[in-house]
Formats: structure tokens, C-alpha cells, sequence
């Protein structure tokens, strides 16, 4: 996966296109979590024990199973349950985002956070160059729907409470 990073103004655009979708605190089974994408992508439910790592379980596939449940390896633990599609295939390169984006066609540079699904796409020119998991919030407490604009950013900041990993 390419890293990529977005300098200057951005438009950034929250869209919920369902309710339906939303992760509750302490969650034990992302298989009783449903997205959308998730309709059309078959899938068991596998509860992880304390010594699964995610490379063992699904090879070169692994980071496809992690984004296809919304996770990174941080929250890969012992006790969760995940959903493992039945053809692995079929999320490759997983990403619920279309790959062109026509409201986003104008912006060098444009941000869409779709809340339903909770996956964040970069696009430039509307097209989709970068796409992952995204935390939207809890119930009752969701990042606003709407168009922002980002007009400042540190470049040289580093979070003291997550770790950032590149895959």
C-alpha cells in the first residue's frame, strides 16, 4: 500500500448514506456489525484466540481481512470475533469507496468520510487514490455530516495516543 500525503486545502466531505451502521464501545464481535458492502460479501464468523496473529491466519491476505472489518492489528486480540469472507477474492484491495467520485471532480484535493460504511477515500480530481478504515464515533456522539474545509495542518505532528503503522 502507498502512503500519500495531502498538503494544502482539502475539502473534506462527511456523508452517511445509512443508520444502519455503528460500532458500539467494547465490542466483542465485529461479525454482528454491518456495513452496506457487507450485503454482498459472504462470510463466517471466527473468533480469534490470544496466539492468532493476522498473517498466520490469512497469509498475504491479512490486511484485506482487517480493512474488510473496519480494524487494524492493534485490535486484532484474543476474545474478538471477525468475519472471514468465504472467498477471499472477493475483497481484495477492499474498499467500499467508488473509484471516481463526480462531486469531487474539480478539487485537487478532496476528503470523503462515508459514516455508514466508516471508511475515509482520498480522492484528486475525483479520482480515489487512497482509501482505508475510518473511526467515525460512537452512537449518539458521530462527527457531523457536511463540507469542511482544512485550512491549516501540522505536518511535523505525531499522536501521543495512537501509533501510526504502515503495512
Amino acid at each position: 500500500m502507498k502512503s500519500y500525503r495531502y498538503a494544502g486545502t482539502i475539502l473534506l466531505i462527511l456523508q452517511i448514506l445509512s443508520s444502519a451502521a455503528g460500532a458500539e464501545d467494547k465490542i466483542k464481535s465485529l461479525c454482528d456489525v454491518h456495513y452496506p458492502s457487507d450485503a454482498h460479501i459472504e462470510s463466517s464468523c471466527l473468533q480469534l484466540k490470544w496466539t492468532d496473529t493476522p498473517s498466520a491466519l490469512f497469509g498475504e491476505r491479512w490486511p484485506d481481512v482487517l480493512r474488510f472489518n473496519r480494524m487494524d492489528r492493534r485490535h486484532f486480540i484474543g476474545g474478538v470475533s471477525i468475519k472471514v469472507p468465504k472467498r477471499m477474492e472477493e475483497i481484495r484491495d477492499f474498499t467500499p469507496l467508488p473509484q471516481s467520485y463526480a462531486s469531487a471532480q474539480a478539487e485537487p484535493k478532496f476528503i470523503l468520510i462515508d459514516q455508514a460504511e466508516a471508511f475515509l477515500g482520498a480522492y484528486q480530481y475525483g479520482k480515489l487514490v487512497l482509501s482505508f478504515p475510518a473511526a467515525v464515533g460512537v452512537k449518539g456522539h458521530r462527527a457531523p455530516n457536511g463540507e469542511f474545509r482544512i485550512d491549516a495542518a501540522d505536518a511535523r505532528h505525531a499522536s501521543k495516543s495512537y501509533t501510526m503503522e504502515e503495512i
